[in-house]
């Protein structure tokens, strides 16, 4: 059985990582409709803005969550490999508890984040409609 860790980046230490994280940072930039970059996350963790957790096992670097701290709330801007698998929202929990957070919060365009994000308390509370010429109201079902 492996053993896991999360461990905290430091700003300084971003470079040492950094080719690890950045392909996967591209995957979830392709899995999302989201417009930041992987240099947005990689300046936002130099700057001390978000916090960048590896998750190691058996000293090999297996996934990461880049977490923002914003008010009250611990949003968690992106999540890749076995970051938020298994107890990675009870790690990202603590994290906010330790930080005086009250609310946790993430985005995601992804349907089958709905039914992942129940199991763990999560509830939607905002929906986004894009703003394009010729509004129409939608017919039919929109269920992917």
């Amino acid at each position: 059985m492996s053993s896991s860790v999360r461990v905290f980046v430091e700003p300084q230490k971003l470079r040492e990582v950094w080719e690890f994280v950045r392909p996967g940072l591209l995957e979830v930039k392709r899995a999302s409709r989201d417009q930041w970059i992987p240099e947005d996350i990689y300046a936002d963790c130099f700057e001390g803005r978000s916090m960048l957790w590896l998750m190691v096992e058996d000293g090999n670097p297996v996934g990461f969550g880049v977490l923002q701290p914003m008010g009250d709330t611990l949003h968690i801007w992106a999540g890749w490999g076995k970051f938020l698998m298994g107890d990675g929202f009870r790690h990202a929990h603590e994290i906010a508890l330790a930080g005086g957070a009250r609310k946790i919060s993430f985005d995601s365009s992804r349907p089958g984040w709905a039914k992942i994000a129940g199991k763990y308390g999560f509830k939607p509370v905002k929906w986004i409609a894009e703003v394009k010429h010729g509004f129409q109201k939608q017919t039919g079902s929109n269920r992917n």
